[in-house]
């Protein structure tokens, strides 16, 4: 796809030329799925791609094929899942610290008091998680409200807001999605945070780093978001944490990266095939240390071998010899 003209451009015909090449784009990956509209289809039947999806497999095209390990909560997925549901009682308490002690009481339900008679609120992962005393002990807990209360204040001071109360028609936690249409493989995406301007609104990203893979995530959330909204933001913006620093990606960039990354990883995702050693298409492979640790394949995997046998270098000096000179031990 030719690069779409910016913001200033015929908004309904960007939002028409996304959606027209990601159906070209993911032909071949929707014909291994379910025939039928998403709506129409079991669950268990429709193929999702997800953003994590999409990050996998810009590390390693072959490792997103793998089949996923079941989700388990973490003091970092909680701690941004209680950072990001924190947000919409800021404007109410104007603290921080407030908003993320009353969102862990509500999803613990500590504030429910059963003698009012009023009905117990639902209870989803993030409450079973924080009210099972085994995995959630009070130490936990504490940690997990430190590193919410750092990911709203450090979010808050980069996009120079100096009153949390100003967060007034914020929205967060936005999950725009696309279907494939007349098969049962779906794109499911995730924007943190979404900050009003006037006729539009400007989608924020809260990330670890701008890793490429990193980035491939946030081009694809944007082309699902621009779908969704029918037009393009403004601009788009990236909190870095460990840095505390803010950065805005080029949004006429980001269009045909989020296309490339949603092909990639809906190759991968539609080729898993369950106790299988190998995906049943043919898929790219980037071994490293840190990709191949949890990797359904690696044991198999050709490429990771070959990762193996090459001597370490640091700093420019071989830690390990090669395999090729190592003199073997004498009898």
């Amino acid at each position: 796809m030719s690069s779409p003209a910016g913001p200033g451009s015929d908004e309904p015909r960007l939002y028409r030329r996304l959606t027209m090449e990601l159906a070209d784009r993911l032909t071949e990956p929707a014909l291994r799925c379910e025939e039928g509209e998403v709506r129409d289809l079991d669950r268990n039947h429709v193929v999702r791609v997800s953003d994590y999806d999409v990050g996998t497999a810009a590390r390693c095209q072959a490792k997103a094929a793998a089949a996923p390990s079941e989700f388990e909560p973490s003091i970092f997925t909680t701690s941004r899942a209680v950072a990001l549901r924190s947000m919409r009682w800021l404007r109410r308490t104007g603290s921080v610290v407030e908003a993320v002690g009353h969102t862990m009481r509500r999803a613990r339900q500590a504030d429910h008091d059963p003698s009012d008679g009023a009905p117990a609120p639902d209870i989803d992962w993030l409450g079973e998680y924080l009210g099972d005393p085994a995995l959630a002990p009070i130490d936990v807990r504490v940690r997990i409200a430190a590193r919410a209360t750092t990911w709203l204040t450090t979010t808050l001071d980069v996009l120079g807001v100096d009153d949390p109360k100003q967060t007034q028609g914020w929205r967060f936690d936005i999950r725009p999605r696309w279907r494939y249409p007349g098969r049962g493989l779906a794109l499911d995406g995730r924007v943190d945070l979404a900050l009003p301007i006037v006729g539009n609104h400007t989608p924020v990203f809260v990330l670890a780093s701008l890793h490429p893979a990193v980035l491939d995530q946030a081009a694809f959330n944007i082309c699902l978001w621009t779908i969704n909204q029918r037009k393009p933001p403004d601009e788009v913006l990236v909190v870095e944490l460990p840095t505390a620093s803010l950065h805005r990606l080029a949004v006429d960039e980001l269009f045909d990266r989020g296309v490339d990354a949603a092909a990639r990883a809906a190759e991968a995702v539609t080729a898993r095939t369950p106790g299988a050693d190998e995906p049943i298409v043919r898929l790219t492979r980037s071994p490293s240390d840190f990709t191949c640790s949890d990797c359904g394949w690696a044991a198999g995997c050709q490429a990771k071998s070959e990762f193996d046998r090459q001597p370490v270098h640091r700093g420019g000096i071989q830690l390990t010899p090669s395999p090729r000179t190592a003199v073997p031990p004498s009898g």
